[in-house]
């Protein structure tokens, strides 16, 4: 999964250390499991606890001050492209019948 922030995207490979969820209780005032909530809700310290971990691990020399200028409206979630959309990326269930498979026979015969 990656994040962008003012043209630059950031990649996020499912780990967070414990040094980082401190990052993101002491900064955005939320857990590792509120995290993202806050996140889709917009919340900006929650984005801005989150984009300064992603610019750091990707070697960007970044002081939490510097946060503070960014452009928040340009923050968002790149899909995966390998992925499927699914229900908490959309906030729409997937169609089953777009499955790609082919239509079942009926279970049932005339008798």
């Amino acid at each position: 999964m990656k994040f962008k922030i003012e043209d630059e995207e950031y990649a996020f490979d499912g780990k967070l250390t414990v040094k980082e969820a401190m990052i993101l209780q002491d900064k955005a005032g939320c857990g590792v499991n509120e995290a993202d909530v806050e996140l889709r809700r917009g919340n900006p310290y929650a984005i801005a606890a989150w984009m300064w971990i992603l610019m750091r691990r990707a070697g960007k020399v970044i002081r939490w001050e510097d946060m503070l200028n960014l452009d928040i409206r340009t923050y968002d979630v790149v899909p995966d492209e390998t992925e499927e959309p699914t229900t908490e990326a959309t906030g729409t269930p997937p169609d089953p019948t777009q499955t790609g498979g082919t239509t079942p026979e009926t279970g049932t015969s005339a008798t």
